[in-house]
């Protein structure tokens, strides 16, 4: 399975590659038309299926790693707010058809830290797109903020708190308790898009990064993932 998924992102990052280029070029045609021809619907609905199944492969490739356990980590000094706004400028284009702002709240969070950037990319990445997807309007916030042991006199020990909010549909109660499981999805009429692996990577790589997530969700007021963090990351 590995093996394949490897296999089907070469034409598949093809397909993408270009069908970008070709849209790009026409959106520059017709920059003074109002209204779309079929054609660029068409090619936009290429690239989200593409970008869609592309999601899913890399999803698969992490949970397998993941459950074979070869997923390393690479601590190094991160800069907080520079990689939030990273993930921040590649999911822009996903709320162009929606109601939707992006804000960042990180005045009261460290500017940096010891981690693995790239864990930490997947982690807000998925946490991010989550949020977009089940948000028609109103706001997806990304905030941060230091949480102090008083216990701990080490400064070394001082955890960090990484929280992504939407204003969605929320998750009942009910599906709270499932919504880390591998491919559970909490309804595909209100979830669509969703592959029902993104959470549960979520939570593999918080885990990796030796810290813990917590959900809180009222059905039809959104969400709010809390993920708690090491300020400075054990190497073993």
């Amino acid at each position: 399975l590995t093996h394949l998924a490897h296999e089907l992102k070469i034409p598949l990052n093809s397909i993408i590659c270009f069908s970008s280029i070709l849209l790009r070029k026409q959106q520059k045609q017709l920059a003074k038309d109002i209204a779309k021809p079929m054609e660029m619907k068409q090619m936009e609905r290429i690239l989200d299926n593409g970008r869609q199944l592309l999601r899913l492969i890399n999803n698969t490739l992490e949970v397998a790693r993941a459950d074979s356990e070869q997923l390393t980590l690479t601590v190094e000094s991160v800069q907080l707010r520079p990689l939030i706004k990273t993930v921040m400028e590649a999911l822009e284009p996903s709320i162009e058809r929606k109601n939707i702002e992006l804000a960042m709240n990180c005045e009261q969070g460290p500017k940096q830290v010891m981690t693995d950037s790239l864990r930490l990319q997947q982690i807000l990445t998925n946490l991010v797109s989550n949020a977009i997807r089940d948000t028609d309007r109103g706001n997806v916030t990304i905030a941060s903020y230091i949480v102090t042991d008083p216990v701990a006199a080490d400064s070394a020990s001082t955890r960090w708190a990484l929280v992504v909010c939407d204003a969605g549909r929320g998750i009942s109660e009910e599906m709270q308790a499932k919504i880390f499981e591998p491919y559970f999805q909490a309804g595909k009429e209100t979830l669509p898009e969703s592959s029902g692996l993104g959470l549960t990577i979520v939570r593999k790589l918080v885990q990796l990064l030796q810290g813990e997530i917590k959900l809180e969700s009222t059905l039809g007021q959104g969400s709010t993932f809390t993920i708690f963090l090491p300020k400075t990351l054990e190497q073993s």
